[in-house]
């Protein structure tokens, strides 16, 4: 058992090792090119660009950092229980493959999604304790509102409602990705709408929450 367990820290940390570095050397890349661009269009004001999209960016690749992990943890542990507990660890681990690149493309969006639409709230909001609450009330207020719109009979406007709620975009990317959910002989469809009107909202709410977030800094005078 103390085998299995050191072999498993061992793994999940060489995988954060692994991905935290050239995720950092991506955003120092990024941050780079853009306070470049963005200056080039300014007169004056390239240093204050560039501090202002610095605290944006780090703002928002800190706290998007920091759920990616945790959200990774969960599929990071069942893959490595998976691989560990079959009679073939090799086999094991050829089965465990083809499941990777879906929980990594989903906790990348999902992350990148909650890390935007918080920063945002974060970031116009004075105090960390309504910080805190926006936030909660963002992702729990909406599908309630939607779930009572769509039980007074107007499904189709409920559908489209679906994409201004931000936890129900990432449910939707989920179903896009994994697919309609299976209990038993039963099927469930997650998505109500097609996978890829998703995926592209989730993009534009990480783009949409960049963009005020930067915005909100490029206003906050020091």
């Amino acid at each position: 058992m103390r085998a299995i367990s050191l072999v498993a820290g061992a793994v999940f940390k060489e995988s954060v090792r692994d991905r935290v570095p050239y995720s950092m050397v991506g955003f120092a890349v990024l941050l780079i090119a853009a306070s470049y661009l963005i200056s080039q269009l300014t007169a004056g004001q390239d240093l204050k660009i560039i501090k202002d999209l610095g605290l944006a960016a780090m703002s928002v690749f800190g706290l998007f950092i920091a759920i990616f992990i945790v959200a990774l943890l969960p599929h990071l542990i069942l893959t490595i229980g998976a691989v560990l507990g079959a009679p073939d660890p090799v086999a094991g681990l050829q089965d465990e493959l083809p499941e990777i690149p879906s929980y990594l493309a989903m906790t990348l969006i999902g992350s990148a999604v909650f890390a935007g639409v918080s920063s945002v709230v974060a970031s116009y909001t004075p105090r960390r304790a309504y910080a805190v609450a926006g936030i909660i009330a963002l992702f729990i207020v909406p599908p309630i509102v939607i779930g009572i719109i769509a039980a007074l009979s107007v499904p189709d406007i409920a559908k489209v409602l679906l994409l201004a709620s931000p936890s129900d975009v990432v449910d939707g990317v989920n179903g896009a990705i994994y697919g309609p959910l299976r209990i038993g002989s039963e099927t469930f469809q997650i998505a109500t709408l097609p996978g890829w009107v998703y995926v592209v909202t989730a993009l534009a709410y990480v783009a949409g929450s960049l963009a005020i977030v930067l915005r909100r800094y490029l206003t906050v005078t020091v």
